[in-house]
């Protein structure tokens, strides 16, 4: 008995051990099981570090923690992690883990957690990530069985620590951010009717819709009991109190979700009704510190949310908000804001939007003995908005200073005089008739002053005045300064209520602006030292123009504005923007239904001038266009190089260049929602003319030199050169063109490509007399043979010599080719042959000549001593005849 006692405990001791000791084996397997896993059934990438199993953590309960959980979208959600937590804790019932019927898994905690949820304007969200099951259909025609027992889980407290939570919808649009967020959730989670307790605090809390901002770092602390009905999935406000900044707030009613569709029945209202809780509504930059700030007056705020929520279907709401006689005073300030009074109501009574009343009876304050009043009534927002408006009153800038603390080293002054009424319908605006809306009024500003530690550069407006009329509302004049930047402008805006009351309206506007320095750099808050000292370590990326890789935030693509029509006529003396001075600017830029188009603006920059005219358009926000033609005039080719990283990449060589060019481009391309060039993109075609240029230093041209053995093209004057290129898909096509080097002749054409890749060509004509090696060699052979054989050859001056550069930039590869020398000699060769074939052919002809002259002269020499012979010895013979007659005579 004690044996068998003995052996069962050490085989408990052996299984108590072995769940120690097997998580911690086969952890590694399981976190890499787990990764493989988890990536095959979602569209995102799943990461995560390292998994704790534990029974001592928690015992006798079973500890799981996962470390460094991070879920990061793909596609067009690729620049979107949509979560990332930095602990991951589960709680689990060792004992129903090992019965495996129902799971109790007592608690959840999710520490220092970020999630990101992001709605595009399509409707498609981040968080549907769950590949869909081509064997759903199949798996659920299944005929279901009774083998095991059904798996459930026991959940009992959800606990979050330090969580930041930011939620965007685009297609509203509308966009939450909480940050700080803790959350305590604790009850029975697997009952079908329960009862939970929350607690919930955060430290701020955003919330903007349709570009308005609403909320902007509001405290925020709940309170909450919760009836929960899963059967119905019903959701009961027990007990509750909502505590924004210090304004209390509390609800009624149930929150339902049996199907698609949300049901509700809500009220709320103010559960405290001092104006100083309303107060603290008001954003902490504008309200400072109300501790110790006396108030008086009372607050009125209620409102119901009542009906079903579903597509376009919306449920009734209402809101109130009244204010009488609210004051305020800061006990160290001389001056007050009294006489506060608002009443404001805001209520669709069936849920339909365009059955919304918009009701701002009384908007009205009185600081330090200026009064301020604003109305504003309107009704069918959708089909066709009517409203009435007015405002009325002074403010003396100077004043706020007394009844509201400034941070230190602020300074305020000024007057802002105001008298506007509106009154009429949208749709006469639409048809032109002015007559039958009322609209008038002025806005003047002077002497406004602003300055504050919190900006870089202060704000002086001399005078602005703005007059409304039906039909339009005209700045007629306007003289500012931003810092160094000043400013001088008038114009008009047309169709500016219509605009502001409708979706569809288009704004036409008309703005003259002038300027002596603008300097962007300021205006912006752009350093050029720390821009390029941050950039240092990727090649060309600093210090620049361009410089998308160089900032902290990367950039976003430039969206132009729908709707509208505006043009703005510039004339600027100076321009500077990072380490760029532009001057001299004019034209007229027009931006229309999200495309801002050039035209013919001029600017001088980079020790040149250029005249510019083309297109920016951002109609797809995630790959904007351009396409603009550009006449330069001698440009710097080292000031180019500097400010364009794009020039750097489309032409290398130009790095290593210093004069001046000229040139006519065109391009057109793309650009990602960065702003950074799609170079692939990237098509056009041009002329450019060089001014004095030397090229030195470009490993291409040394390495042709070198192999070559031609010394002439390091460095290289590339003066007068006339050329014509071609941009293809980011490839710059450089057509044929001739360069004198010295006494030498080349002619190039190829091409780059902007992965810093070439292709060219290079045909010398050098004179024999400047090259050595392998050039002159090549003809040695040849020339020698020829001399064995008689043959006195003389090679022409000049050789011909082909080079193929390709490769990369940095260290391309070089093909020469002496085939035309070698021919030419073997030609040269030839011809003296054959010169000297003919010239023995005429010597042997002269010869010929001579030899049959000098033999008919000896024939008729010959001929003619026979002759005289034949003449002499006939003579005798006639004498010795006469001789014998006569002496027959005288017998």
């Amino acid at each position: 008995m004690k044996t068998i006692l003995k052996v069962v405990g050490v085989l408990i001791i052996l299984i108590i051990a072995a769940l120690f000791i097997l998580p911690v084996i086969f952890k590694d397997d399981i976190v890499k099981l787990a990764k493989q896993e988890t990536n095959k059934v979602v569209n995102a990438e799943v990461d995560f570090g390292d998994i704790n199993l534990s029974l001592i953590k928690s015992f006798p309960d079973f500890f799981l923690s996962m470390e460094d959980l991070k879920v990061k979208g793909v596609g067009q959600f690729n620049d979107v992690t949509l979560a990332e937590l930095g602990e991951l804790d589960l709680v689990i019932d060792l004992m129903s883990v090992i019965k495996g019927e129902t799971i109790q898994l007592k608690r959840i905690a999710l520490v220092d957690a970020n999630i990101h949820l992001k709605v595009m304007a399509d409707g498609k969200a981040n968080w549907d990530i769950a590949k869909s099951d081509s064997t759903a259909t199949k798996e659920v025609e299944k005929e279901p069985t009774e083998e095991g027992a059904p798996f459930k889980m026991e959940l009992q407290e959800i606990s979050i620590v330090n969580a930041n939570f930011v939620y965007q919808d685009l297609s509203m649009p509308m966009s939450m951010g909480m940050h700080g967020l803790n959350a305590s959730i604790t009850g029975d989670m697997s009952a079908s009717e329960t009862n939970l307790d929350a607690l919930v605090t955060i430290d701020d809390t955003d919330f903007s819709f349709d570009g308005a901002d609403y909320l902007n770092d509001a405290r925020a602390e709940l309170k909450a009991g919760l009836g929960m009905n899963l059967d119905e999935f019903k959701f009961t406000f027990l007990e509750n109190t909502l505590r924004v900044n210090e304004l209390p707030l509390a609800f009624d009613g149930w929150v339902a979700m049996p199907n698609d569709a949300i049901d509700m029945d809500i009220t709320y209202a103010a559960s405290e009704t001092a104006f100083k809780e309303f107060l603290s509504m008001i954003p902490a930059e504008f309200s400072k510190d109300l501790e110790g700030v006396q108030t008086s007056g009372t607050l009125a705020l209620d409102g119901y949310v009542k009906g079903t929520y579903i597509d376009s279907t919306y449920p009734a709401f209402a809101l109130n908000l009244q204010v009488a006689d609210g004051m305020f005073k800061y006990p160290d300030l001389p001056k007050s804001v009294t006489e506060i009074n608002i009443n404001t109501k805001i209520e669709s009574a069936d849920g339909d939007l365009d059955h919304t009343i918009i009701d701002v009876s009384k908007f009205a304050f009185n600081m330090a003995g200026n009064p301020f009043s604003l109305t504003l009534y309107m009704s069918e927002p959708i089909s066709d908005p009517f409203i009435r408006s007015s405002m009325q009153g002074k403010i003396i800038i100077d004043n706020v200073k007394d009844v509201i603390p400034l941070e230190e080293g602020d300074e305020l002054a000024g007057i802002i005089d105001a008298k506007l009424n509106l009154e009429g319908r949208l749709s006469t605006l639409e048809r032109e008739e002015y007559e039958s809306f009322k609209a008038t009024g002025d806005l003047e500003v002077s002497g406004l002053h602003y300055k504050s530690d919190s900006l870089d550069y202060p704000v002086d407006v001399d005078h602005a005045k703005m007059t409304f009329t039906p039909a339009f509302a005209e700045l007629s004049d306007l003289n500012m300064k931003v810092g160094k930047s000043d400013f001088q402008a008038k114009g008009r805006l047309e169709n500016f209520i219509g605009y502001a009351l409708s979706d569809n309206a288009i704004l036409h506007g008309q703005l003259d602006l002038n300027s002596q320095l603008m300097d962007i750099n300021e205006l912006a808050g752009i350093d050029p030292e720390e821009e390029e000292s941050e950039s240092k370590g990727g090649e060309g990326n600093g210090g620049n123009a361009e410089n998308p890789e160089g900032s902290e935030e990367p950039m976003e693509a430039l969206l132009l504005p729908k709707n509208i029509d505006f043009t703005t006529t510039a004339d600027i003396k100076k321009l500077i923007y990072d380490d760029l001075t532009i001057e001299n600017i004019g034209g007229s830029i027009v931006l229309n239904e999200e495309k801002l188009n050039m035209k013919n603006t001029k600017m001088d920059l980079l020790e040149g001038s250029m005249l510019m005219n083309g297109f920016y358009e951002s109609t797809d926000s995630l790959r904007p266009t351009f396409d603009f033609a550009m006449d330069i005039d001698k440009f710097d080719v080292q000031k180019t190089s500097e400010k364009f990283v794009s020039i750097q990449q489309m032409a290398p060589i130009i790095k290593h260049s210093k004069g001046k060019y000229s040139t006519k481009l065109t391009i057109a391309g793309a650009l990602d929602n960065g702003m950074n060039p799609i170079y692939d993109s990237f098509n056009g075609k041009g002329k450019l003319k060089t001014h004095s240029v030397k090229v030195e230093g470009f490993k291409p041209l040394k390495k042709v030199s070198k192999a070559i053995k031609y010394d002439k093209l390091d460095p290289l004057d590339v003066n007068d050169v006339n050329l014509t290129f071609n941009i293809v898909g980011g490839k710059v096509f450089v057509e044929p063109f001739d360069l004198k080097v010295d006494d030498s002749k080349v002619t190039i054409s190829g091409y780059n490509s902007i992965d810093q890749t070439m292709y060219y060509t290079l045909d010398f004509e050098i004179p024999r007399k400047e090259l050595g090696g392998e050039a002159n060699s090549a003809l040695d052979g040849l020339l020698s043979q020829a001399a064995s054989k008689g043959v006195d050859v003389n090679v022409a001056d000049n050789i011909n010599i082909g080079v193929i550069v390709e490769g990369d930039v940095s260290d391309p590869k070089i093909k020469t080719d002496f085939s035309a020398a070698k021919e030419n000699a073997k030609k040269a060769i030839e011809d003296q042959a054959k010169k000297m074939l003919e010239e023995k052919k005429k010597e042997l002809e002269r010869q010929a000549r001579e030899e049959a002259e000098k033999k008919k002269k000896e024939l008729e020499e010959k001929a003619k001593k026979e002759l005289e012979k034949q003449k002499k010895e006939a003579q005798k013979k006639l004498e010795e005849e006469a001789k014998k007659k006569l002496k027959g005579l005288f017998k």
